[in-house]
C-alpha cells in the first residue's frame, strides 16, 4: 500500500475519467481499489465526506492528493446498465462512438436499434460482449459483429 496519494488513483489500481462528473474507467484486479468494491462505470460521488459529484477528474484527483488518510474514502454509484443490441436489416445499430477512454455516443438515433435498446447521446460506451473496451477502434471493430450486449453508463441528464 502506497504511504502517500501522490499517485491516487493510479497506485491504487483504478482510473478515472469523464468531464465532469467523474467515472471509473477501469479498476485492477487484486488492487486495493477491486478489494473495496470500485467496479467500472462507478460514479464518484464523495471524496473524504466531501460532494465530488460534479467534478472532472482532475480537479477529484488534485483533492484527493491533499488528504490525510491514505487512501483517502471515496463513495461511489453504479451507473451500468447492460442493453442488448441487434442491427437492423441494413446491418447498422444506428448509433455513432467518439473518443477514447471513455467511449462517448456522440448520437444515437431514437428509432433504430440502439435507441429503441434505451441507448442516448452522452452514454458511455465502458464494455462490448464483456470486454472493457477504451479505445474507439477496438469497439467499433468488436461492434460490427452481428448482435452484441454492452455495459453502458447513462449520463446523469438520463432517467436510469
Amino acid at each position: 500500500m502506497p504511504s502517500s496519494n501522490q499517485a491516487w488513483p493510479d497506485e491504487f489500481g483504478f482510473q478515472l475519467g469523464g468531464s465532469g462528473p467523474s467515472y471509473i474507467l477501469s479498476v485492477e484486479e487484486g488492487s486495493s481499489a477491486h478489494l473495496a468494491g470500485l467496479q467500472a462505470g462507478d460514479q464518484v460521488l464523495e471524496l473524504e465526506g466531501h460532494n465530488v459529484s460534479t467534478l472532472a477528474p482532475q480537479a477529484v484527483v488534485a483533492i484527493a492528493q491533499t488528504q490525510k488518510n491514505v487512501p483517502p474514502s471515496i463513495g461511489v454509484v453504479s451507473r451500468i446498465q447492460q442493453m442488448d443490441i441487434i442491427p437492423g436489416p441494413d446491418g447498422r445499430f444506428g448509433f455513432t462512438i467518439v473518443g477514447d477512454c471513455p467511449l462517448l455516443v456522440e448520437d444515437c438515433s431514437p428509432c433504430s436499434p440502439a435507441g429503441r435498446a434505451g441507448l442516448r447521446a452522452g452514454d458511455y460506451v465502458v464494455e462490448v460482449d464483456g470486454v472493457p473496451v477504451r479505445q474507439h477502434e477496438a469497439a467499433a471493430a468488436m461492434i460490427k459483429g452481428e448482435e452484441w450486449w454492452s455495459s453502458i453508463r447513462q449520463s446523469e441528464t438520463h432517467s436510469m
